[in-house]
């Protein structure tokens, strides 16, 4: 479980989302309801701290789809989206975020195993990283590090940014904080803010094992017939609000440099957060404009006749044992 902290400033994040992103007012491709769900994974993994619920651990991760074999067919992201009928038993997609090393090598196995395919959305500003993407290396800064002082002042184009450090067991509340203050921010704000905090703790604050996928295991990824390989931007950045120029930079722009690793179109996008504040109509035309055919969301609303392919949703899983994610599975196709 997050600590409470953390929980009350996710929960804060998630009462802040109000009204529904409406699709572009071109008619949307379209999907069919019924029995249909796409699941959206992290990483698979045992982390000594992981404060965002980003890991499931192997373990689980094999129960979850002996659950998924019992109750569904598991099938490609491709199949739920041409669709074009009821089925005899319920369709569920697999689907992982960020692009992580562990996809291929933890997940990859269990996933060959049970028989069920897997997209891959990947951050192509990180392929071949040995550091984590931002959010995760703040972890580690203010899990391992220790601060100079309880605040430290970053001075950017756009002003001057203030984040609080951990001192005295507050390490999980400046970790929101800082986290949802940096969340929203131009990339290289970001970049400039996360250069001044590793300095800030010494620059001495060694990474965690969270390696990010290489060209290598990504070309062997989209060889194989178990995984098919996604966009999701140059950098993780939080779309709503970018420029057009901005917008065709991380989208067109993570379509192209994944194409070029691997040699094969690449039709599928998910949108970095994914919640109906991180991304706007314009970042929904931008994905259009670069050409995919389908993008994925975090809203884990369920898929309705009308759901636009490029404003899917999916449901987020976390560590849970297989009883509890039988439960929540269950819950998902009866609604």
């Amino acid at each position: 479980m997050l600590p409470d902290a953390l929980l009350a400033s996710r929960a804060q994040t998630a009462r802040s989302a109000v009204g529904y992103l409406h699709p572009p007012s071109t008619p949307p491709s379209t999907v069919r309801p019924d029995g249909t769900l796409i699941l959206l994974y992290h990483r698979i993994a045992v982390d000594p701290d992981d404060p965002f619920r980003l890991c499931v651990t192997p373990e689980h991760f094999e129960e979850h789809l002996e659950v998924l074999r019992r109750h569904s067919d598991s099938v490609p992201l491709t199949e739920v989206l041409r669709r074009s009928g009821p089925a005899k038993r319920a369709r569920v997609a697999v689907t992982f975020d960020d692009g992580y090393a562990d996809n291929l090598h933890a997940a990859g196995p269990i996933l060959e195993k049970a028989g069920v395919p897997a997209t891959v959305y990947v951050t192509t500003g990180s392929i071949s990283s040995d550091k984590p993407l931002w959010p995760l290396r703040l972890e580690e800064l203010f899990r391992l590090g220790t601060p100079r002082s309880e605040r430290v002042c970053v001075r950017t184009h756009s002003g001057t940014l203030s984040v609080d450090t951990p001192f005295e067991g507050s390490r999980h509340v400046a970790l929101a904080a800082a986290h949802d203050q940096l969340t929203p921010m131009r990339p290289s704000i970001i970049a400039q803010a996360m250069s001044a905090l590793e300095a800030h703790f010494g620059g001495e604050v060694p990474s965690v094992e969270r390696r990010m996928l290489d060209t290598d295991e990504l070309r062997k990824m989209a060889s194989s017939e178990l995984f098919r390989l996604g966009a999701h931007t140059r950098t993780h950045s939080w779309l709503s609000g970018l420029s057009d120029e901005d917008l065709d930079f991380e989208i067109k722009g993570s379509k192209t440099d994944l194409e070029e690793i691997i040699g094969v179109a690449v039709s599928d996008f998910a949108y970095p957060f994914g919640t109906r504040i991180s991304f706007d109509r314009s970042a929904t035309r931008s994905v259009r404009r670069a050409g995919f055919s389908s993008a994925t969301t975090t809203i884990d609303d369920p898929l309705t006749g009308g759901t636009s392919r490029f404003l899917l949703p999916r449901h987020p899983v976390y560590d849970w044992d297989g009883e509890h994610f039988e439960r929540m599975l269950l819950s998902w196709l009866a609604a």
